[in-house]
């Protein structure tokens, strides 16, 4: 089964060749093509932008996925940090477990994710994550681990299309013969939205007073120059007519991060002019490498405009992917699953973007099942669609339909079994200011913000906005839940709370 030289080798391959076959249903005499798997998980996408309603986002793709499988309509994250969330979905365990809390965190070698569980199975592995938010430093150390092709993008995350192109390629070599699963993760539509063509700002990047050239920030790129500057200190500056944000400015020298003094301007908060010194220390020129990101400030209702774009770009790369399965005549026999890592606030308590806080709006995420042709799981899942769903639940569904043995120390219940499901939410700085930690079931939802030592409760059965805070009069309905999150958020690491000052 597995010929290839880059999957196994020698009696591996013999012994994974076996368990292909027995995980597809087969047999010798009889081979049948193996049922594969393929997880869409497109991050910052909002349940309501996949509604037919006017105004929202035109999605013939994922309706025509939507029509096909099964939609769960309260299914909930555990973060609204990028890493977090997608470690949860990944491990089956919440941040609190996995104690992957922040973004670009290193994941420890002992949580097992599901895609080096399927490998020791036997199947083939492929991943591309387009979130610079998953890779953490150093090799094996992120979210890509596990995978026998992997695809990461530590700088910036490319668009949809990109990555939608690095996926197809791949699952066109794999071997027919053997099921493989395959995870694709989108980047956008997430902050900064890109204008997809519909604005074309820009700024000034000035070196000592000298222009060096124009940088886009309507559709934000990387931005990396090599400077050749004399000893001694040196100012860059970003110049506008209108208001932009940097949101990364780095400097380095041999590969050997420079400090970087900000003058003037603040990074991630919109300005006309940002200005940082650095200096080359040496007694000769040298060479500096300076990269930055850039983008726009667009005001609300042009960021609402642009994040239809992004999610019909996101969309547009979906029926890519689903027309290549088609070609191949993979897919009737492919499970196929969309979800969300986490939502994004387009204004919403006055938010933009996500990793902050946890209101719904960044916690209730799509989730969509279709599973392959004919499969009898599927009148089981639709028996639970109207329940309150976890992301850690989804790979111990996925897993129980595959015929596949459980993931070691999941905390997600199969949607196949009946059960009360409670969610554990939670974000840590220096994506939020403090750490904020939630619970919720299908009528309250508590909100505990540890740097405050403050509660907030809300009846979100029938207030869905959030927006009437009843813990002073009904906040004993889950008095044990105010205990249980003090107690999350003593243990959870403190650090960064007490350096903003935070905490008391």
């Amino acid at each position: 089964m597995f010929a290839r030289p880059w999957l196994v080798t020698g009696l591996a391959a013999a012994a994974a060749g076996a368990a292909a076959f027995a995980v597809a249903g087969c047999s010798l005499l009889n081979p049948e093509p193996p049922t594969n798997l393929l997880v869409i998980a497109v991050e910052g996408l909002r349940l309501d932008a996949l509604r037919t309603a006017l105004g929202a986002p035109r999605t013939p793709n994922i309706q025509r996925l939507t029509g096909a499988g099964v939609e769960f309509a309260w299914c909930f994250s555990h973060s609204s940090a990028t890493m977090p969330a997608t470690t949860a979905l990944l491990s089956a365990r919440t941040p609190s477990t996995s104690r992957v809390r922040v973004d670009r965190q290193e994941v420890d070698a002992g949580l097992m994710l599901v895609q080096e569980h399927l490998r020791e199975a036997g199947w083939q592995t492929f991943g591309v994550l387009a979130s610079p938010d998953v890779v953490a430093p150093g090799d094996g150390l992120g979210l890509a681990r596990g995978f026998h092709i992997a695809r990461t993008h530590p700088d910036v995350a490319p668009p949809a299309a990109a990555i939608g192109q690095e996926l197809g390629p791949i699952l066109e070599r794999a071997d027919p013969e053997t099921p493989w699963f395959a995870f694709v993760q989108f980047a956008d539509p997430v902050a900064p939205y890109a204008s997809h063509g519909t604005a074309d700002r820009a700024a000034r990047a000035v070196l000592d007073g000298k222009p060096l050239e124009r940088i886009g920030t309507s559709d934000p790129r990387a931005w990396k120059r090599t400077l050749h500057v004399a000893p001694g200190a040196h100012r860059i500056e970003f110049q506008a007519d209108e208001d932009f944000v940097v949101a990364r400015l780095e400097a380095t020298r041999g590969g050997e991060a420079l400090p970087v003094a900000i003058v003037s301007g603040t990074l991630g908060r919109p300005t006309r002019s940002f200005v940082a010194s650095f200096e080359a220390v040496g007694p000769v020129a040298a060479e500096i490498e300076v990269a930055a990101l850039l983008h726009d400030a667009p005001d609300l209702a042009e960021i609402r405009a642009r994040y239809r774009l992004e999610v019909e770009s996101v969309d547009r790369a979906i029926g890519d992917l689903i027309a290549l399965l088609e070609r191949n005549g993979q897919y009737d026999r492919t499970c196929i699953v969309l979800v969300a890592p986490h939502g994004e606030s387009l204004g919403e308590h006055g938010e933009i973007g996500h990793g902050a806080a946890l209101g719904d709006q960044l916690l209730r995420v799509p989730l969509v099942i279709k599973p392959p042709l004919n499969d009898e799981s599927r009148a089981r899942l639709a028996g639970r669609r109207l329940d309150v769903v976890r992301l850690i639940d989804v790979v111990p569904t996925l897993l129980e339909m595959l015929d596949e043995r459980p993931l070691q120390r999941a905390e997600g219940l199969s949607l196949l079994q009946a059960g009360e499901r409670q969610l554990l939410a939670e974000v840590h700085p220096p994506q939020a200011r403090t750490s904020v930690l939630a619970l919720r079931d299908a009528r309250y939802k508590l909100v505990y913000t540890a740097g405050e030592n403050r509660f907030e409760m809300y009846d979100v059965k029938s207030d869905t906005l959030e927006l009437d805070n009843v813990f002073a009069l009904q906040g004993h309905f889950r008095s044990k839940w105010q205990a249980q999150l003090r107690d999350l958020a003593e243990r959870a690491p403190l650090g960064a709370d007490r350096q903003i000052g935070a905490l008391r």
